[in-house]
């Protein structure tokens, strides 16, 4: 007889019961996978069984060394990576599957005050490949400056394989991306 009893809790990471007390401690899935698909009702726990319905879910429950797969589709929300940690040894992955098309902006106040579809803020080891970015700026006027993707202080951030492009009406975005000075390495 096995002293734990290894069930799931509600964000998919493994919890162990010690049979003889009945408290819980939570043991951390290295490595977890954990999926999005926009077109489902309602969100599950990110198994690809009961995948989260919004990439925001996904990228909340990701720690080092996990992969997050977005399922075909389009989003949308805009990607917001903020404080986001990997190691050498084990990255963070966001990924597509199929045809994904992140179709948003979100504000990204001070210090800085710009719209963005991808935001990628504070982080390191993070990889992210397959996607396709569109600005979508309707609405936020003549006066914001606006960037199809923005990294600040981030650093090992890898982007491959993505598209990134500009849709709305109104101003247009002032460039396809935007690095500040304390970014390296992306």
């Amino acid at each position: 007889r096995s002293e734990y009893m290894p069930k799931y809790d509600y964000l998919g990471r493994v919890r162990i019961t010690p049979a003889d007390v009945g408290a819980y401690t939570y043991k951390y899935v290295k490595n977890a996978v954990y999926y999005v698909d926009g077109s489902v009702e309602a969100s599950g726990n990110g198994s690809e069984t009961a995948p989260f319905k919004t990439v925001a879910e996904g990228v909340a429950a990701v720690t080092a060394g996990d992969l997050l797969i977005i399922k075909e589709g389009t989003y949308n929300e805009a990607l917001v990576l903020n404080s986001l940690i990997g190691t050498a040894d084990a990255p963070i992955t966001i990924k597509a599957e199929g045809s994904v098309t992140m179709q948003g902006s979100t504000y990204f106040g001070s210090p800085y005050w710009y719209y963005t579809a991808l935001q990628i803020n504070s982080c390191a080891y993070v990889e992210i490949s397959g996607i396709s970015f569109v600005l979508d700026n309707a609405g936020f006027g003549e006066a914001r400056d606006a960037y199809t993707l923005l990294a600040a202080t981030s650093n090992h951030v890898t982007v491959s394989h993505c598209s990134f492009g500009y849709s709305g009406s109104g101003t247009q975005a002032y460039a396809v991306a935007r690095f500040d000075a304390d970014s390296t390495d992306c």
